[in-house]
């Protein structure tokens, strides 16, 4: 149930971000980015915000997956494939949908990650990772409810840090962040019968 509920989600979350391509939702995406992206108060968050957008890189996915399976050896080798399933069909979905990153279509837009991504923007693979780890954290793991929160709480920012970089459209970590916590609760769902069959 928790499985065909996460694939629902991932399903959702994706074809709702593809609302971009609708001209008012497309007008309303690049109004939502600006304010975001050259949002004048709160300069001081960007330093915090760097720091935060790291949690959705490969390594920090990397690292996580080494530590669940060095402690619970059935549990991890599952999330190493449910990783490898999100981030094929991220990359899949980057190749087919071929959007190009707001600092390539807006010149006013101000780039804080350098050196920028090379790839196409849509969906955000970074706010997948961080809410599939999250969801995997939260739900798979079972951790305490206030690190739970957290969790989810990092996971939100690392989506919004992708935008405030200037490297997102919001309906690009939309999407990514519903396809990651989607694929997070299906290796939850699939997590019991994984374990019994020792993979």
């Amino acid at each position: 149930m928790i499985a065909a509920l996460g694939a629902a989600i991932s399903l959702v979350g994706v074809v709702t971000g593809l609302a971009w391509r609708l001209p008012a939702v497309g007008s309303i995406d690049r109004h939502l980015f600006s304010s975001i992206n050259h949002g004048r108060t709160r300069r001081w968050l960007d330093g915090p915000l760097a720091v935060i957008r790291l949690l959705g890189t490969h390594w920090a996915l990397l690292a996580i997956s080494v530590w669940v399976v060095v402690w619970w050896p059935a549990a991890g080798v599952a999330l190493v494939i449910a990783t490898g399933i999100s981030a094929s069909l991220e990359r899949v979905l980057k190749v087919r949908v071929g959007r190009q990153r707001p600092y390539e279509t807006m010149p006013e837009v101000q780039l804080r990650q350098v050196p920028p991504p090379g790839d196409p923007s849509f969906p955000s693979g970074d706010a997948a990772r961080a809410w599939f780890l999250a969801a995997a954290l939260s739900f798979g793991m079972r951790i305490p409810p206030a690190a739970a929160c957290l969790a989810l709480l990092l996971a939100l920012l690392v989506a919004v840090a992708r935008v405030r970089a200037g490297v997102h459209f919001p309906t690009d970590v939309w999407a990514g962040s519903w396809l990651g916590l989607g694929i997070g609760l299906v290796w939850v769902g699939l997590l019991p019968v994984l374990v019994a069959i020792r993979l």
